[in-house]
């Protein structure tokens, strides 16, 4: 399917990155890299978490100072059972709430499966049980009170 978007800065740093690290020079549609990002994280989707992949956008973008890639408004073909999932976890997204708003567009679940992608082949991946985040301190064991 072929999908008319506008891709963040960070979409398309991610992108190259996660091609870089897979296939080196080789030339991968963008359509491709989703479709991979997306079948590499399908089994662990629901136990994901989510606001601390996207928190980790703001370290990724540091390495990358204000120079080079910006914002793309692009058209991406994708196969149908991804376009589908995309849309399933969109939903998901939407309904669990976890952003504060009633709506998510493709293109911030594209820059989530992005980031997930890129911290998973890191092993860095934030599952929701483990509380772990790339970069951040680790929790000191200590109750709230």
């Amino acid at each position: 399917m072929r999908k008319q978007l506008a891709l963040s800065r960070t979409v398309m740093l991610g992108m190259r990155e996660y091609r870089a690290l897979l296939y080196g020079e080789a030339p991968v549609q963008n359509g491709f890299i989703v479709g991979l990002a997306y079948n590499n994280l399908q089994p662990d989707l629901g136990d994901i978490d989510w606001v601390r992949v996207n928190l980790y956008e703001r370290e990724f973008l540091a390495k990358y100072g204000d120079a080079g890639t910006q914002r793309v408004k692009t058209t991406i073909n994708i196969r149908a059972d991804v376009s589908a999932g995309l849309e399933t976890l969109r939903a998901a997204l939407i309904e669990e709430n976890i952003f504060g708003t009633a709506r998510i567009y493709l293109p911030f679940v594209i820059k989530l499966l992005i980031l997930g992608a890129l911290l998973q082949a890191k092993g860095a991946l934030p599952l929701k049980a483990d509380g772990r985040h790339p970069g951040a301190a680790q929790p000191s064991g200590r109750a709230k009170e």
